[in-house]
């Protein structure tokens, strides 16, 4: 990394650092102290987001609100943190915490989003989900996901789709494919995803879905 792009980093993660930090956080509600918690991450993610010219900000609550499908929508106290947008070579991206607490549970579900922005010609939504994967057995697709919402008569579910969706770093993991965006919703790390490689992986199963 560039000497200039380091002095940077440093003074923006001592910005954050005095942010999560001073007085007024206290009264924060607790998903949100729980999704801010960690400044390593805040740091890696502000790492991550330089270099491609992506911009970073502690808190952004607003970004959450583009997206209606689970985990959005549910639980109170939402807060949607480490959020990391902009665009690369041309298209949209968008990278967040979403946290929330659901009435009777004592900690926050969080999870990690990562979303690429596209444009298909079809309505509707693809919506697929990581099936649990005993050790050591390599599943078939059957087996690994399921398809809980297809745009009927589309066929977008096809073999280089599946091939790339049993990617092993798709396990425990969502997929949501939308006409504006394929978003990644992933649990919650102590360090969080390579953004580079999440956006690869959506890249692949944007052009695999256009060539559908």
């Amino acid at each position: 990394m560039d000497p200039w792009l380091i002095v940077v980093a440093v003074a923006a993660l001592a910005a954050l650092v005095w942010w999560l930090f001073r007085p007024s956080a206290k009264a924060e509600p607790r998903a949100l102290r729980a999704a801010s918690g960690s400044v390593t991450r805040l740091a890696e993610r502000g790492l991550e987001a330089l270099p491609l010219g992506l911009r970073l900000s502690p808190r952004d609550d607003a970004v959450a609100e583009r997206f209606d499908f689970p985990p959005f929508g549910r639980g109170a106290e939402r807060a949607a943190t480490e959020v990391v947008r902009g665009t690369v070579d041309g298209v949209e991206v968008l990278a967040f915490r979403y946290s929330f607490v659901l009435e009777g549970e004592d900690s926050p579900r969080q999870y990690d989003i990562t979303a690429l922005g596209t444009r298909f010609p079809w309505t509707g939504r693809l919506r697929l989900a990581s099936l649990p994967r005993e050790p050591g057995v390599t599943p078939g697709f059957a087996d690994a996901w399921r398809v809980d919402e297809e745009p009927p008569g589309l066929g977008l579910i096809t073999e280089r789709l599946r091939e790339i969706l049993m990617d092993a770093r798709l396990k425990a993991s969502a997929v949501v494919v939308q006409p504006d965006a394929v978003v990644l919703v992933d649990t919650v790390r102590r360090t969080p995803p390579d953004l580079v490689e999440d956006l690869m992986l959506l890249k692949s199963i944007r052009d695999a879905l256009r060539a559908a």
